[in-house]
């Protein structure tokens, strides 16, 4: 995702995700189309928008629940991946 690797040894359990986040909303199928809406490698944080037709169907974030919160209301309401781009401002 653009992060530079933290390597650490075993795999994390769900708590502790090798200290990051991630977080799902909405419903996403493979054949969804995706568009990186937020990518700050600094701040190691992460959002991708998943998009079927000309509607937001879903948001994968990483270190992001606000952006997460917006995307989320964004799903709900039948929202364009043009209106994520401008909720997120990357």
């Amino acid at each position: 995702m653009g992060f530079p690797p933290r390597p650490k040894a075993g795999i994390p359990s769900e708590e502790e995700g090798w200290g990051e986040k991630i977080q799902f909303a909405g419903r996403a199928v493979a054949e969804d189309r995706t568009a990186v809406v937020l990518d700050r490698p600094d701040r190691r944080r992460f959002a991708l928008a998943y998009v079927r037709g000309d509607r937001l169907r879903g948001a994968l974030v990483v270190n992001a629940p606000r952006v997460l919160a917006t995307l989320r209301r964004l799903v709900a309401a039948g929202a364009s991946l043009d209106d994520a781009f401008a909720a997120v401002q990357i």
